[in-house]
């Protein structure tokens, strides 16, 4: 079996540990712009680059903070 590492492992291990910050301090229930509005928040203080609402050409990560009983995030790649 080849040893395969994924790509951008370290940023979605950085962005996975926002998002769960995120869910811990909200929970579930709240609609879409205010999960947003509090990642773009959090990824700020911890100095992950983003840009809101961009289109995706290679990997992206869905993120939903409706589950229970935490966020769930799931890799996708195109």
């Amino acid at each position: 079996m080849q040893d395969e590492k994924l790509m951008f492992e370290e940023e979605c291990y950085a962005i996975r540990g926002a998002v769960y910050e995120v869910y811990r301090e909200l929970g579930n229930g709240f609609r879409e712009e205010v999960y947003q509005q509090c990642l773009e928040r959090e990824f700020a203080m911890r100095g992950i680059p983003f840009e809101a609402k961009r289109e995706l050409t290679r990997l992206g990560l869905l993120v939903n903070f409706g589950s229970y009983p935490k966020a769930t995030v799931e890799r996708w790649a195109n």
